[in-house]
């Protein structure tokens, strides 16, 4: 048994070109729509009538060029990468803020055996995992969509604040040097020392990263925390650094 979506669920909507990045954007142009569920609800139909059409012995081995993937390994790695950005959207959408590791899908790939295994068996893990990330979104909020669209739209608007968007993830990167030495901060740790004493904001110095000048903020929280951070703390711990009062 297969889930559908209920028709009344609001779309998802399109992802900005601020929000991706940019050698994914031809991939994610391609896709119809406005909704992320809806569009991975019939690229599943699409793929299980694809696979299903094709014969075992002749994809086995089957590469479109030397030294490419086999078409099986293709599959199993959907299935991998699936598993992976899924879990990713789950720790966002539930307020984790825990650092989330990065993985080398040609190692996975690897390690796997996909072209050891049948087709069929391939294809059924592809509907286990493809049912669950439908199922996983079709639950989220819908503020867990728009969630990094309040942080960096409150961010950007910020005077003495350069934004630069993220690309994934849950966490702002923004320079905040304008603010340094014409109001007497020596450094990105320094700000976020006061951000935290004066606006109870947790924010990680950029030097920390080798960025000096810039610091980073999570936004793994509600949009009613996110809301309230902005209302409540940013503007105090602005006057602090910037004098006025």
């Amino acid at each position: 048994m297969e889930l559908i979506p209920p028709a009344s669920r609001v779309p998802s909507g399109r992802p900005g070109d601020d929000e991706i990045a940019a050698q994914a954007k031809p991939d994610i142009d391609q896709v119809v729509g406005d909704d992320a569920i809806a569009a991975l609800t019939a690229q599943r139909r699409q793929t299980i009538v694809l696979v299903e059409s094709l014969d075992e012995a002749r994809v086995r081995g089957l590469t479109y060029a030397p030294g490419k993937w086999t078409l099986k390994e293709v599959l199993g790695h959907i299935a991998d990468d699936e598993r992976i950005y899924s879990y990713r959207a789950l720790c966002i959408a539930r307020g984790d803020a825990a650092p989330l590791p990065s993985f080398d899908e040609v190692r996975y790939v690897a390690a796997a055996g996909f072209e050891t295994r049948s087709l069929a068996s391939l294809l059924g893990e592809y509907r286990a995992v493809r049912q669950a990330t439908i199922a996983l979104l079709g639950g989220l909020p819908a503020e867990a969509w728009r969630r990094r669209g309040i942080v960096c739209d409150r961010l950007s608007k910020m005077p003495g604040v350069k934004l630069h968007y993220p690309d994934g993830a849950f966490y702002a990167f923004f320079d905040v040097s304008a603010h340094f030495k014409p109001k007497g901060v020596k450094d990105s740790a320094e700000f976020c020392a006061a951000a935290l004493s004066q606006g109870h904001i947790s924010l990680v110095a950029g030097s920390a990263f080798n960025c000096e000048g810039y610091v980073r903020m999570s936004y793994a929280a509600s949009r009613d925390q996110l809301l309230g951070t902005f209302d409540r703390n940013v503007s105090a711990t602005r006057s602090h650094l910037t004098g006025d009062r």
